[in-house]
């Protein structure tokens, strides 16, 4: 994860980027980014909680016996 500033200093250099940001406590969010011609950028916020929180169940359950 890298933070907010890093993400922008990317997206001002011209640098397609894509991170997770932990929003709070229960919330996290994936930020990809990707600058635009007229200097701009697009960038879009993906809740990926839940994705994330069954990937770490899975992770759990094949380290450990039934």
């Amino acid at each position: 994860m890298i933070d907010v500033r890093t993400l922008t200093d990317r997206l001002a250099a011209g640098r397609a980027v894509q991170t997770d940001i932990r929003i709070r406590a229960g919330l996290l969010v994936r930020v990809p980014g990707r600058p635009i011609a007229n200097g701009g950028a697009a960038v879009t916020l993906d809740d990926v909680t839940e994705m994330r929180q069954t990937e770490e169940r899975i992770a759990f359950m094949v380290r450990h016996d039934a």
